[in-house]
């Protein structure tokens, strides 16, 4: 049996979704090699730390992985 999603996993995927198609988009316009998506990376953790998540750039030993929380008030 599945799991119930939570009011805040509703929330995440309603804000994924208003974003995704956007950022996709801009990410498409300039492909990047595996392992070497430097300009994906600053998009995507740009736009987080505009939008309040604390941001750890270039996370567990990747220079193109981040991990992205949100603290509500």
């Amino acid at each position: 049996m599945a799991a119930q999603k939570t009011e805040f996993t509703k929330i995440v995927e309603n804000f994924i979704a208003a974003i995704s198609d956007d950022l996709r988009e801009l990410i498409h316009a300039k492909p990047e090699i595996t392992l070497e998506e430097h300009f994906a990376h600053n998009l995507l953790t740009d736009y987080l730390e505009k939008k309040r998540f604390k941001v750890t750039r270039k996370a567990y030993g990747l220079n193109t992985a981040f991990r992205a929380e949100y603290e509500s008030e």
